[in-house]
Formats: structure tokens, C-alpha cells, sequence
């Protein structure tokens, strides 16, 4: 029976190939859009599941919390470790992450690197996520001071086939590491980044690197994670590691609250301004989601009205089998294993779309899939189950309709697909189609005209034609008077500054408060900073006052920068009124500042996040150099500026970048949705097509009768057309 019945299907196949083309591609096309979102969405949602025991795995938040606003941190101070520890008995352990602010130089022997993810770590970082190691032992590896863990990829590029273990690698031309292991690559999917892991307890030492006595600091800038006894309360941890830190760092009037996210949560959850890379998001997974099940809905659709348009090809053969005894459930078998096995088909089919079509889409997501990625397990028992699903929604109504013809009626060819009911439906369907089309260009034109409107927003600065040099520390920070020495001499160099913040880059968190108000009140402020000539580098633009200037050695010290949010903010009546008041930082020393300038507000980070309080401070320490170049000038002082910087600083990696590339990455998010909205909305509109050509051919073929009396009777083939 099982055999008759895919001979059948088979021969119906073959003999109406248009049809059956139609069926397939769209059915195919649906289900390779299907099968790559589906990895997209399955990869996002997936993030950091790949530890050990990450259910149990949370990492500190931090939000400072007065009247006057709330400051919420991912980052958290090193020196809360050894307390929280001690007192907590359902804390396992704690690692102290810390990747680096801006690339650090990595070199051996006669090599040298720029390298984005050299990051400190506590020894107890291999046993918490379960990282494994190929060359040396966890339990000792990151144990004494100046040891470094490099990665796999790591190992092979800077010592190829030899031996690494030893081995010394030289951070930033001066401060040498030895290697004491080799860990596999991290994987992907992780909102963590790194690539060498080196010893936390290096930056103990008093007279080494450029942050002394790190573990000791009360500021916010590690990422603390904790693992937890299984089964242990979250929220009663996070209730004490609270009560411990307002107990070691009081401030007057700031609430200190900690949270602890789960570590499986931080890549679409979290969304802080100090993450360690952009997150992702839930909503453009929900989006992507809404998507793939729409694809199939309309490939389904397609299936339903071609199977039931050309219901009166096959009346006749329901017909005689009725009358050769068969039932309707025999029927409806039939046809739904007809449908079943196109789609099957389609399903063959869709996977070597998918394979064909992986490296635009890798290049769309800024993912790194493989062909063997199609075929995880998992997303090939969803992708089955999908087929059998569609196979029967889709072929479902095709076969109860099939199979309800009467066969007297249908014999003796008095019957009509008449009847509004029917022809209603399909055209519903038609219809339905296209609203889902149009729907997805509508959010495809929104996406696109945000975009536009964020490369074209007035952002408070001209970060055009500005460039961004790495001032890996502290060398080449050392020699920054040089370089803007040189720099200004070059024709087509307008501007020369640098320092610590930079605008889509680093920044620090801070508390302000004006001097009339209590000392019990404090505002959260983003902290720049910076050197002489920043603001006209950059292009901004001052509401009043001045900005820090060589003529006023003072500013050095004493002087201080706000925007006009600050200045709202802290009470003022303008900007105007502002200069020459006083701002104090609670706590520490020469804590007291003088306004002299006020800035217009600019964006220092993404278009999403609200202007909120900036000020600047000056500092003699950077770790970014601003030049403002002419942009006819571009290609040849960048070249000019290369080779002063080799000179100036020999050794060193030139890492240069323009602004607007940095700014670009904020908005990566956007940039992927926008771009894969487009495909999927084409593909939508075609595949729907595809169903509306059947139709139509369809309609066609049922009246070449009628277009062959035309014919006789005179009419011409335009005539036609227009029948």
C-alpha cells in the first residue's frame, strides 16, 4: 500500500513538473531561511552554556543608587574578592577578569603584535569554566606572578611548531611573561574575550605596569564572577555582598546594591555600557524568530493553494478510486504522504542552499558558521521535525478537500470549484502572503531610515576625518609630546590631542556634586579624561568658558570641564552661571574642582543611550593620540604619520583607526538587522511570487479552450493577452 501510494506521488510529480518545481523551490527556499536563522538564533541563544556548571556561574553588577540618579556597572572593585570569600560560604570560588582598555603590544624575539584580548585573570579562572588545558597544568598555571596561558591559535602564531612552555613574551616592549600553558581556543559563543590569560597577581607588584597595586584599588573596572554551591539563593548572596561593600566603602548619601546575573544571561540580558564586547539581543532574536516562522507560513501557503487549485485534475482520479473501494482515510493518506515526502524533498534541497549560501550570511552576521555547523544534532532533529510539521499543516487542507469529492459528481464532470467558500480562501491566503511582505519591507524601510538618520544625527562633534592611534601603555604615552610635535609639522594635519577617553571607546564612571549641594548628595557623571586641544580635535563646541588651556597651568589640576547636561543637572541656572563654580568628587584627594568651561552636549556613545552628565579632567597619561587630518591629505600624512611614529616610538605596533570605524561598531546590531531584513523581505515577496505565477499559470491553462475560440474567431495573440 505505502509502495502504491509513492509510486503515485512520484509519477504526479513527474507529470506536473511546473507544479511540482513550484512546490518544491518555494518549500526549499523556506526552508534554507529557516535552517540559517535557526542557527543564528539557536548560536545567540546559547552563549556561555558551554562552561562547566554555568548554571551555577553569576557575575557582580554594581549600581550606585541616590536621589539623583542610578549608576549601574558590570564592572565591580578588585579588592572586594578576598572579603566576599571569606564571609560567604556558598560562593565556590571567584575570578577576577580584567581585559585591556585598548590593544596591548605582544612580543617575541624580533616579532611584535598588536593584540586585542590580552586579559588578567585569577589563578582559579580553568577550574570556574572548565577550560582546559593542552600544554601545562590549571591548578598552577596562573599561580605565580608574570606567568601567562596563551590559546591554541596564539601558540601556533608566535611560535609555530616549537614548544611554547618557557617561552617569554615581552608586554608592551618592557614587562616580560613566561608562557606556563596552552588552553584550547575559546569558543565563540561567549560574551567573555581572550586569547592570552595572564597572571592577576602580576599586578600586585608596586613597581610594575601602569596600574599599581590593582588588586588593592577600590575602583570599579574587573569583572567578578562567582560560582556558586548548586541550589544556593542568588538574591541572598548578592543581599550580602551589598551589606559587605557599603560596609568597606561608605559614601555619604550612595546606596551600594549588587546583583548577580546569570552568567547564560549576560549576552542578550545585560546590555551595559561597560561590557567587555556589545552584547546581542533578545529582540532581535524574537525578530529573527517572527521571521523564519513567517517564510514557512507563506511556503506552506503556497503549497495549500496550488494543491488545491488543481483539484480538478485529480477529481476524477479520487473519483475512480472511490469507486474501486478506496475510503477517504485511505485519501487523506495519500495526499498527506504526497505532501510529506515534497516536503522531504525540500528539505534535501534547503540544506545545500543553506551550505551555498553560509559565507554571505557569515558575512552579513559577522558570524564564523561552518557547513558542519548545518548539521548540529540538535538543529537537524528541529529541521526534521519542522519538514514533518510543515508536511502535514501544509498538505492537511489539500488532502480533507481531495478527498471529499463525491464520485458521481466528480464522473460525471458536475463538479465546479464553486462557490465563493473555497476561491475566498485561497484568495485570503494570497492575500495574507503579500500582508506579511509588505509588513517586512515596512520594517525593513524603518531599520534603514534609523540607520540614515544615525549616520546623518548631529552628535555634539565632527568625527569625521579624525584618527585614533593606540597609545599602548605607558611608552608610547610617555613620548606623546613628540609625536604631536611631529604630527603638527605634517601639511594636512589640522589638530593634534590625546587621552585616556575617547568617544565609542573608554570612559570612566564617576560621582559628582556641585558645592552648594550636601555632601550627602552625589550625581552619577561620565568621566573624560583628556589633554590640551581635545575639544577642538574633536571638533566640539563650547557653551561657555574655555577649555583647558596651556595658558593656565592650573586646569591641570584645579580645573574642570562639564556639559550641558551637567550643568543642568547639578542645579544651574545656565552655562553661563556655571564658570567659575566648584564640583566636588566624593572622596580621595584634591577632590575639589573649578568649572571653566562648559561643553555642548555630544554622544559619547551610542544613539540608544541618552546624553547624560560628562565631565572632562585633564591628565598627563593617555591611551589614545587625536589627530584631525584634511581629508585630501588622508592617504599621504597617514603614511607620513607611520613613519615618525617608528621613529618616535621604535618597536611599537602603529595601530591606527579612524572615529567614525569606532562609532560603526556601535551600532553592528542594527547593521546586521537592517541588512538581513532586506534579504529576508526579497525572499519573502519571491517565494510568494512563486505561489501567485502558479496560480496564474493555472488560471491560464484552465482557458486555452476559450484562447483557441478567441483565436478562431479573429482575435490576435495582444488580444488575447488582455482576456
Amino acid at each position: 500500500m505505502l509502495g502504491n501510494y509513492l509510486l503515485v506521488g512520484l509519477r504526479h510529480l513527474r507529470t506536473q513538473k511546473v507544479f511540482a518545481f513550484l512546490n518544491i523551490a518555494g518549500l526549499a527556499l523556506g526552508f534554507a531561511c529557516f535552517l540559517l536563522i535557526a542557527l543564528f538564533v539557536t548560536d545567540e541563544l546559547s552563549y556561555d552554556e558551554h562552561y562547566s556548571d554555568a548554571e551555577n556561574i553569576y557575575r557582580i553588577q554594581l549600581t550606585g543608587q541616590t536621589n539623583q540618579g542610578t549608576q549601574i556597572l558590570a564592572q565591580t572593585p578588585p579588592n572586594w574578592i578576598p572579603g566576599i570569600v571569606d564571609q560567604q560560604a556558598e560562593i565556590v570560588s571567584a575570578v577576577r577578569f580584567k581585559p585591556p582598555r585598548q590593544k596591548w603590544m605582544v612580543g617575541f624575539e624580533n616579532d611584535n603584535f598588536s593584540e586585542n584580548w590580552w586579559t588578567f585573570a585569577d589563578a582559579q579562572i580553568f577550574d570556574m569554566f572548565g577550560i582546559a588545558l593542552t600544554l601545562g597544568h590549571a591548578s598552577t598555571a596562573l599561580e605565580a606572578p608574570w606567568t601567562v596561558v596563551l590559546s591554541e591559535s596564539m601558540a601556533k602564531k608566535y611560535f609555530d611548531d616549537a614548544d611554547p612552555m618557557g617561552q617569554t613574551l615581552k608586554l608592551d616592549n618592557q614587562y616580560e611573561f613566561t608562557v606556563s600553558g596552552v588552553m584550547e581556543d575559546m569558543l565563540p559563543s561567549s560574551h567573555m574575550r581572550y586569547d592570552f590569560l595572564a597572571s592577576f597577581e602580576s599586578m600586585r607588584d608596586p613597581t610594575q605596569l601602569y596600574l599599581r597595586n590593582v588588586p588593592e584599588v577600590p575602583f570599579p573596572f574587573v569583572y567578578t564572577y562567582l560560582k556558586l554551591t548548586p541550589g544556593a539563593s542568588p538574591e541572598s548572596v548578592s543581599a550580602a555582598i551589598s551589606e559587605f561593600a557599603a560596609s568597606i566603602a561608605p559614601q555619604a548619601g550612595v546606596e551600594i546594591i549588587t546583583s548577580l546575573i546569570p552568567i547564560t544571561d549576560i549576552h542578550l540580558t545585560s546590555n551595559l555600557g561597560d561590557e567587555i564586547v556589545p552584547n546581542g539581543s533578545m529582540t532581535t532574536v524574537w525578530i529573527f524568530s517572527a521571521i523564519a516562522l513567517f517564510i514557512l507560513l507563506i511556503a506552506c501557503i503556497n503549497f495549500m493553494n496550488l494543491s488545491t487549485a488543481r483539484s480538478a485534475k485529480r477529481s476524477r482520479e479520487v473519483g475512480i478510486r472511490k469507486v474501486m473501494g478506496a475510503g477517504k482515510n485511505q485519501l487523506i493518506t495519500q495526499f498527506l504522504g504526497e505532501a510529506l515526502m515534497t516536503s522531504f524533498i525540500a528539505l534535501v534541497l534547503s540544506i545545500g542552499l543553506a551550505s551555498l549560501s553560509l559565507g554571505a550570511f557569515n558575512t552579513l552576521t559577522g558570524k564564523a558558521y561552518s557547513v558542519f555547523s548545518l548539521f548540529d544534532p540538535t538543529l537537524m532533529i528541529t529541521m526534521l521535525l519542522t519538514a514533518i510539521v510543515v508536511g502535514l499543516v501544509s498538505g492537511s487542507y489539500p488532502a480533507f478537500f481531495l478527498s471529499s469529492f463525491l464520485p458521481a459528481t466528480v464522473l460525471k464532470w458536475t463538479h465546479v470549484a464553486r462557490g465563493g467558500g473555497r476561491v475566498s480562501l485561497r484568495d485570503g491566503l494570497v492575500v495574507f502572503q503579500f500582508a506579511i511582505s509588505i509588513a517586512l519591507i515596512i520594517a525593513t524601510a524603518t531599520v534603514y531610515l534609523q540607520m540614515v538618520y544615525i549616520s546623518e544625527m548631529d552628535l555634539g562633534f565632527d568625527k569625521e576625518q579624525v584618527v585614533t592611534i593606540e597609545l599602548t601603555d605607558p611608552t608610547p604615552s610617555s613620548r606623546y609630546p613628540a609625536l604631536r610635535e611631529a604630527f603638527l609639522n605634517l601639511s594636512g594635519v589640522e589638530s593634534v590631542s590625546a587621552g585616556i577617553s575617547s568617544p565609542a571607546g573608554f570612559s570612566n564612571p564617576a560621582r559628582l556634586r556641585p558645592s552648594h549641594a550636601s555632601e550627602e548628595e552625589s550625581w552619577p557623571v561620565t568621566l573624560f579624561v583628556v589633554r590640551y586641544d581635545y575639544e577642538r580635535t574633536l571638533g566640539m563646541e563650547m557653551a561657555a568658558g574655555r577649555a583647558f588651556s596651556r595658558d593656565f597651568p592650573s586646569d591641570t589640576l584645579t580645573g574642570i570641564v562639564l556639559n550641558e547636561e551637567a550643568v543642568r543637572t547639578f542645579g544651574y541656572a545656565s552655562a553661563e552661571e556655571a564658570i567659575g563654580q566648584d564640583v566636588i568628587f566624593p572622596g580621595g584627594q584634591n577632590n575639589r574642582r573649578e568649572i571653566i568651561g562648559v561643553v555642548k552636549d555630544f554622544n559619547s556613545a551610542s544613539a540608544h543611550q541618552k546624553i547624560g552628565p560628562v565631565a572632562m579632567v585633564y591628565n598627563f597619561f593617555a591611551f589614545y593620540a587625536f589627530v584631525r587630518i584634511t581629508p585630501a591629505a588622508a592617504p599621504t600624512v597617514i603614511a607620513q604619520m607611520e613613519e615618525i611614529w617608528n621613529v618616535v616610538v621604535p618597536g611599537y605596533v602603529f595601530d591606527l583607526r579612524f572615529l567614525d570605524d569606532r562609532f560603526g561598531v556601535l551600532y553592528s546590531t542594527e547593521r546586521v538587522l537592517r541588512k538581513l531584513l532586506l534579504y529576508f523581505a526579497a525572499l519573502t515577496i519571491f517565494i510568494a511570487c512563486l505561489g501567485l505565477f502558479g496560480l496564474a499559470s493555472y488560471a491560464a491553462e484552465k482557458r486555452t479552450k476559450e484562447v483557441g475560440i478567441r483565436k478562431a474567431l479573429g482575435a490576435t495573440i495582444g488580444g488575447s493577452r488582455t482576456c
